[in-house]
Formats: C-alpha cells, sequence, structure tokens
C-alpha cells in the first residue's frame, strides 16, 4: 500500500473561464508544493506551444502566465494512495469538490481533462457540470506507454482543446 499523497488547492481567480485538471501531483510537485514542478513533465512546454509565447522563468510568472489566458488549474483528486509519481499505482483516490468549485467559479465555461487516469477518476464521479463543457487532452506526462503522442502530437491536441484550431 503507497503512502497518502495530497494534492493542492484550485489555482483560480474571477477571471478564469477554463479550467484544467489533473490527477494529483507527482512527488517533485508535492516536495516543492507547485503544479507541475518536474522538469520531466512537459505541461508548460505543452502550453507554451499552444499560445506560441514562453510562459516565464518562474513559477510566479507561469501562475501570471495561465491567469491572463483565464485557465485555471487543479486536480480531480484531493488525495489518494501512492508510491511514487505514476497514476498507475493511484489506490484508494478521494475526489476534490468540482462541482462546489463549479458552482463557485461560474466564470468556467470549459473543463480540460488531462491524460486518461484524470478521465477515469472524472468518469466515476459523474460530475453535474451545470452545462460547462467537458474535453479530453493527452497526458502532459512523459512516462511511456503504448500510444503516447509525440510533443508535437500533444500541442497540437492541447491548441485545439484550449484555443478552438
Amino acid at each position: 500500500m503507497g503512502q497518502r499523497k495530497h494534492g493542492f488547492g484550485p489555482l483560480a481567480d474571477a477571471r478564469s473561464r477554463t479550467l484544467i485538471l489533473g490527477s494529483l501531483p507527482g512527488e517533485e510537485s508535492l516536495r516543492i508544493g507547485q503544479y507541475y514542478a518536474n522538469a520531466g513533465n512537459q505541461f508548460w512546454t505543452i502550453i507554451e506551444g499552444v499560445y506560441g509565447e514562453p510562459a516565464g522563468a518562474t513559477y510566479a510568472e507561469r501562475i501570471a502566465f495561465l491567469r491572463g489566458k483565464a485557465l485555471a488549474l487543479w486536480d480531480v483528486l484531493r488525495s489518494a494512495e501512492r508510491d511514487g509519481s505514476s497514476d498507475r499505482r493511484i489506490r484508494a483516490p478521494d475526489a476534490n469538490d468540482i462541482e462546489g468549485f463549479l458552482r463557485a467559479h461560474s466564470s468556467i465555461t470549459v473543463v480540460v481533462l488531462a491524460g486518461t487516469c484524470c478521465q477515469r477518476e472524472w468518469r466515476k464521479l459523474r460530475v453535474n457540470t451545470g452545462g460547462v463543457a467537458v474535453r479530453h487532452a493527452p497526458s502532459t506526462s512523459r512516462a511511456p506507454g503504448r500510444y503516447v503522442p509525440s510533443l508535437e502530437q500533444k500541442i497540437a491536441v492541447w491548441r485545439k482543446v484550449l484555443l478552438g484550431h
């Protein structure tokens, strides 16, 4: 049985229009206290590729960049048992109150589910989105897998999901 890991609160403000949901922060992110802190994760590279500009060198700059693009970050899981960072090792998940979040953040019009673990946990929740659109995007992890798209393919899908083209 893995150690119980607890995620972060949402990063959102009144300007947020799109909520990007991951599964649960990995070890490096939890250690540092920042979303997508592992240099091996492609999240920031993908976001920069989607918007065609740098997100910033510091975490504060990156969060300001996301806010400027009306993007919010959170995870579908509040906590879970897990050894290491792999979503495949998640056991006994405890979900965040996404319905409550969406009610409190009526400016959100789109939820993006990043990766298969997030999508699987979302389906279990049966979230009443109140009409908010739900879109799927590939994982930003570099973890090898049978059907892992290239970075360029990921950017293209994320661009379509976030910008519609």
